[in-house]
Order: structure tokens, then sequence, then C-alpha cells
């Protein structure tokens, strides 16, 4: 039967962490985050979780598929880095931060969410730890590649199939994006000349991180990733300790919620779909799929004790569809790929921006057994039961992590 792969979702509340694992080793890592309100209960969430169960695995060479910039999708990953874990060596990123025009967009995205938090009072937190520590990576041999959708990344025989961005949206989107946050800057410095100077003072910041690392576009459409040699580390290893100052006081905001409150007390609703342009085009979306003939089986885990409370037994052979943050049309289209390539079933979905994401229609929503929902309902002001978008219920098992929802799926 061979070794199996894992994918363990793991329950960080609002936000989002995927581990999949390989005879013993953790082989690559989706995003791994959560939000300021959440992160001290997902501090000491992920904290049994890495020293219950991911402790009896080693880490050497693996993988980062980062599917954007937002703090709630990468602060948890990085702090382990930083404490224990090596560098990565591959971090997948989407192809358009390849593009000079795209990253021209980025950084006038910072720049002008750094003149509504001026002016509004705000403090928020900052992206520039995550471009810096891509630069102290690539010092320390990692590669960072850039993908679309049709890309196929494969790990031992399990496909990641890209299925965002699309490269026709990326070269088209970034010069459209610039004029409508350029007229933003303009409406709030009103030609004051120390205004304009401020935001060419962030930019000239952005683009000198952004320009830290390099980004490989893969240009053939497969891209196989080798394992490389077996981890040094699992049992005996010290526990961890997560810890982040910043993310931990909620006096930070989100650069979405930076956006959130401008548009509310500047009264400018066009400052939310300007958040929701960038984020999306700054997005990696993508379904795993099975070796032919492999099984699939999965657990929903009580993480207190780590005992199975439910075990399920499927064949489909798309494990996994995880599509970030993705809203509205973007989101659409990402899902019209998945099934131009054939997926109409998955055993797992992850509803996209924690459940929130609205389809206009659910006809290129797959079914699925499981619906895996990043919520957090003890830090949210409603329920999920009052705004999930019931498009990711289909028919499905929902699986809220909420700090205690954890899923483990194996494949053989």
């Amino acid at each position: 039967m061979g070794m199996a792969h894992e994918f363990i979702l793991v329950p960080v509340g609002w936000g989002f962490m995927g581990i999949h694992a390989f005879g013993g080793d953790i082989v690559a890592v989706t995003d791994g985050g959560s939000m300021p309100g959440c992160f001290s209960v997902s501090r000491q969430v992920l904290e049994q979780v890495i020293n219950k169960l991911l402790n009896k695995l080693g880490i050497g060479q693996w993988t980062w598929f980062l599917s954007h910039f937002d703090y709630d999708h990468y602060s948890l990953t990085l702090d382990l880095i930083e404490q224990k874990w090596p560098v990565p060596r591959y971090v997948i990123l989407p192809a358009s931060y390849s593009y000079d025009a795209c990253r021209e967009a980025l950084a006038m995205y910072f720049a002008l969410a750094y003149l509504i938090a001026g002016r509004l009072g705000l403090s928020f937190i900052r992206v520039k730890k995550l471009y810096e520590k891509l630069s102290e990576f690539m010092s320390k041999g990692s590669i960072i590649y850039g993908v679309v959708a049709g890309n196929r990344i494969v790990l031992n025989g399990v496909v990641y199939h890209v299925i965002w961005p699309e490269e026709n949206y990326v070269r088209k989107s970034c010069g459209k994006l610039i004029r409508a946050i350029r007229k933003k800057i303009d409406k709030v410095c009103k030609g004051d000349k120390k205004c304009k100077e401020r935001v060419e003072d962030v930019m000239r910041g952005v683009r000198s991180r952004l320009d830290g690392f390099g980004v490989r576009r893969v240009e053939s459409r497969v891209l196989e990733i080798p394992l490389g040699e077996r981890a040094v580390g699992g049992e005996g290893r010290e526990d961890s300790k997560i810890n982040d100052a910043e993310a931990s006081s909620s006096r930070f905001l989100s650069v979405y919620e930076v956006y959130e409150v401008g548009a509310d007390r500047l009264g400018d609703r066009e400052l939310l779909a300007i958040h929701k342009s960038v984020v999306n085009l700054h997005s990696l979306a993508y379904v795993v799929e099975g070796r032919v003939g492999d099984h699939v089986h999965a657990n929903s885990v009580n993480i207190e004790n780590f005992y199975p409370y439910c075990h399920y037994d499927f064949n489909d052979r798309y494990v996994v569809m995880y599509l970030g943050d993705l809203d509205g049309d973007e989101l659409n289209k990402a899902l019209r790929n998945a099934r131009d390539a054939g997926v109409y079933y998955v055993n797992v979905l992850v509803a996209p921006h924690h459940g929130n994401a609205v389809v206009s229609s659910t006809g290129n929503v797959p079914c699925s057994r499981f619906t895996y929902i990043p919520r957090c309902d003890e830090h949210v002001e409603f329920s999920w039961r009052k705004n999930l978008n019931r498009a990711w219920l289909m028919g499905s098992i929902p699986i809220i992590s909420n700090h205690s929802g954890l899923l483990r799926v194996w494949v053989h």
C-alpha cells in the first residue's frame, strides 16, 4: 500500500492553516495564521496541535503555499519558522507577484491603507515582516515560484492543480487597479504636497521589500517538487511556544479592517471594492488530487485528547479544494476553472473567505463530503449561521474550525 499522504486542517479559529505530511515528515504547509482578535486562543490551540501531534512529524525540506498577504493567513507559520522550523525550500505564490504593474498596484494599495489609518487614527499590522522574511528565505536558499491557473505542482504523486489566478486576468487587471487607487489617493490628499510625499515614502518602502525577493514564473505546465532527504526531528523536540506581541494586541487592525473602517467612516464603499480586487489579484487557489487507485479516509479529532470521534471512508480522488479568500467574480472564475478540469466532487472543501464569500451561481460549486469553515464564533459579531453563504453546505458535513475542529485526511 505504501506510505500515506496526510492533510491536517488545523483549527486556528478565524484564519487558516493546512499541513501536508508524507511518511512522517511535513512536506508542505498552506498559509498558517490567525487574525489579531483570535490570536491568543489560536496560539494556545496551535501549541496543543504542534506539541501533541505535529512534534511527532519531522520537518526538513518543505514547501509553503501562501494564498495571499492577509495576516490571518501567515502569522503563525512565520512564528514557527522564527522559533525552530527551517526556512521553506520552496514558496508558492500567485504569479501576480512577478509582474511589475501588479507589484506597483500593491505598493499603492498599502500606501492608501497608510493614509486611511493616519486620517482615522488607526493602527494596523503591516506586511513588511512577511516580505522581509521572503527576502531572508531567498538569501538562505529558498526558491519562490509564481503560478497561474493550469499549473500543476506534484509532490510524490499528489498533484496541486492551480485554479487561480488566471494569467490573462492578471495581465489586464493591474493597470486598472493602479488608476483606481491613484484616484482614491488624490481624493484623500486633496492636493496636499506633504500627503503626496508620505505616499511616495510608503510606496518606496513597499517597493524595496517587494524587490527583495524574486519570483520565478512556472513556464511549464508541471512543476515537480522533490521531497528531499528525510527530515530530522519529530519525537523528542522541545515544545513550541507561539508568540507574536503585535498580533496578540487587539489594538492592531488587519489591512482589510482598515479598508472596512475607512469605507464606513469616510462614507466611501469603493474602498472595499479596491481591497477585494487587490486580494483577488494576489490570491492562490488549488485542488489537490490523489493518485489513481488511492483510497481516502478522514477523522474529525477532539483536540483535547486527539481522539477521533468520527471516521469516514471516501473514494473520490480530489482530496481538498482550497480557495483562500477569493470572492465575487474571481471566485466564480476559479470554480469554473476547476469544473473545466473535471472537478465535480471533492472530499474536503475549505469554504472561501471563512464562509462569507458569495457566488452568483451554485452550479460551479463542487459537491463535497466535508465543508471546513475557518471561523471563530467567539470573536465575531454574529453567528456563522447567520452570515455563512449556504453554497458551501450543499449536502456536506460542516466542520467549524473555532479552535476545536481539527480534521485529518489520509490518502494512500
